[in-house]
């Protein structure tokens, strides 16, 4: 599957809190339904910090959503500070193709 993910760099990390994105596609085609936000520290094992399946509000090109990670299971995965961050694409987008057409990813939250 596609994905777009961010470095904070070596000894960073952040407590996440939100993230925004951007529709990348000069179209309405290609906006992102079913996708996935997740946190790792070594890239190898991610953590999931908010699903998405099937979500309608990604609609015009340009269009910025900013997704708050109000809905995590447990407790601690609030707490965690992550260096990695990415967004993977796990069903189709609203053209039914598996392209991720995103050109922003901005994250909230502290150090």
């Amino acid at each position: 599957s596609p994905w777009l993910a961010v470095d904070l760099g070596e000894g960073r990390g952040l407590i996440a809190t939100a993230y925004s994105i951007m529709h990348g596609s000069g179209s309405s085609s290609n906006a992102m339904r079913s996708w996935r936000f997740e946190g790792s520290n070594n890239k190898n094992s991610w953590i999931t910090l908010r699903e998405h399946l099937n979500d309608p509000r990604m609609q015009t090109p340009g269009q910025v959503e900013t997704f708050f990670l109000h809905n995590l299971d447990k407790e601690v995965t609030r707490l965690q500070a992550f260096r990695y961050f990415r967004i993977l694409l796990t069903g189709p987008n609203s053209s039914n193709f598996f392209r991720l057409c995103a050109c922003r990813l901005e994250l909230y939250g502290r150090y």
